[in-house]
């Protein structure tokens, strides 16, 4: 829902992705949420996840939980 919100057409080129994740207690795998937000972006985002050539990704402990995603050209 928050991809469709900020992109209008998919990025074409490739892809810088910094990611944060903010949990109260993150218990779960930093490479299974990364794959998964890097999934839900196709088609939205850019056209196809194979065009991340960089990735940056934090799992951080605070109560108030959300994710920050930034996406840069390459």
């Amino acid at each position: 829902m928050f991809y469709r919100q900020a992109f209008k057409t998919p990025l074409l080129g490739p892809v810088s992705v910094t990611m944060n994740f903010y949990a109260k207690n993150p218990r779960f795998d930093l490479d299974n949420i990364i794959k998964s937000c890097l999934d839900s972006g196709n088609g939205i985002a850019w056209k196809d996840d194979k065009q991340v050539k960089e990735i940056h990704a934090k799992l951080i402990n605070d109560p108030d939980e959300r994710t920050e995603i930034e996406i840069l050209p390459y």
